[in-house]
């Protein structure tokens, strides 16, 4: 199985600061204990193998 996120171009990929502040700063303590909760059972869930970039090719 395949998790596929769909960016519209390769600098969204990249790191942001802005982008990042912005975020941060909607994040509060609960959404980080919260998260911290849930990614500790991901091992008894499922095994990440790793991350792949990939490239949709569409023939005519």
């Amino acid at each position: 199985m395949l998790f596929v996120v769909t960016f519209d171009n390769a600098s969204d990929l990249e790191p942001n600061q802005k982008k990042y502040a912005a975020f941060m700063k909607k994040w509060s303590d609960e959404d980080e204990k919260q998260s911290n909760q849930i990614s500790a059972k991901y091992p008894e869930v499922r095994t990440l193998t790793g991350e792949y970039r990939m490239r949709e090719i569409i023939l005519k």
